[in-house]
């Protein structure tokens, strides 16, 4: 199982790499939201000869809806894509597919929607499309993602396992709607990451809130960690993703090493434990009101 880390920077490669670090995703100017660090295309050409000059992998995070205003960009994007040594292309709208195939990159396709790949058909369709693999859902339980990645051994398994999930994105600016609503002038919020989301039924509870200019993204009150499942999961999955919004460095890095080695995970708990809990592995997302009454 390798573990994929979204880059910081150049700079990072050889950080990360010494962490045991297997594959770097890479954040986009133009078609990635949430950004932790956004690179052009020439800074992605010159990363991929640096990244594989540590024998590593690199992917390709484009992470934001598609819309006709986006296609005729991204097309050029993936068009100097292909004489770039690429390993994966992280997609979560699937109409970034065919322009995949246009260019010849659909078996580096690594569809990842968030939400819904949920059963054992979802591979078996997508496998026959040729890609290179799928992301089972961040809301299924530990049991589920076991039967499903067991399926069909021909295409490439993959989670995401650490960090903040996604529970809610629009192409929406919910907080700028938000504030007009309200006849409120805020300061610019663009990919502001200091906004958090209370709802009236957990009141307890604060949902990190992120607009772009992509749209607006809410996440879980806690963060996912997966120590305790990496040894059942791992066999399964070809590609294990650690997010790192709302995450500095030393967080992340302590997060990674522990990964790697397993007497680095109770230092990482005492310092950030109270933040994580188990996400759905052990339990449904099926809630009704009446449960918060």
């Amino acid at each position: 199982m390798q573990i994929v880390s979204v880059l910081k920077s150049e700079a990072e490669i050889k950080i990360l790499d010494q962490l045991g670090v297997d594959v770097f995703l890479v954040q986009t100017e133009e078609f990635t939201r949430n950004q932790i660090a956004g690179f052009t295309i020439d800074e992605i050409q010159n990363i991929s000869k640096v990244v594989h000059s540590f024998n590593k992998q690199i992917y390709i995070s484009i992470n934001i809806m598609i819309h006709e205003d986006i296609i005729e960009s991204l097309d050029l994007f993936l068009s100097k894509c292909e004489s770039m040594n690429i390993d994966g292309f992280v997609i979560f709208d699937f109409s970034v597919f065919p322009l995949l195939q246009k260019h010849h990159l659909e078996s580096l396709c690594i569809y990842q929607p968030g939400s819904m790949n949920t059963n054992i058909c979802d591979p078996w369709f997508f496998l026959k499309l040729g890609i290179k693999g799928v992301t089972i859902s961040r809301e299924i339980t530990l049991e589920e993602l076991i039967e499903i990645s067991g399926t069909f051994e021909k295409i490439q398994y993959s989670f995401v396992g650490h960090g903040y999930l996604e529970m809610f994105y629009s192409r929406r600016p919910l907080l700028t709607n938000y504030y007009k609503y309200n006849q409120i002038s805020p300061s610019p919020i663009n990919n502001d990451k200091g906004y958090f989301l209370k709802e009236e039924l957990r009141k307890e509870e604060e949902y990190p809130i992120i607009e772009d200019k992509f749209g607006t993204t809410i996440f879980r009150s806690k963060k996912l960690s997966s120590y305790q499942e990496l040894g059942v999961i791992s066999p399964y999955l070809t590609d294990f993703f650690m997010e790192r919004v709302f995450m500095d460095d030393n967080e992340y890095y302590l997060a990674i090493e522990a990964y790697i080695k397993t007497e680095k995970q109770t230092e990482f708990f005492q310092l950030f434990g109270e933040k994580y809990d188990s996400g759905f592995f052990y339990r449904k997302t099926g809630r009704s009101k009446e449960d918060y009454l």
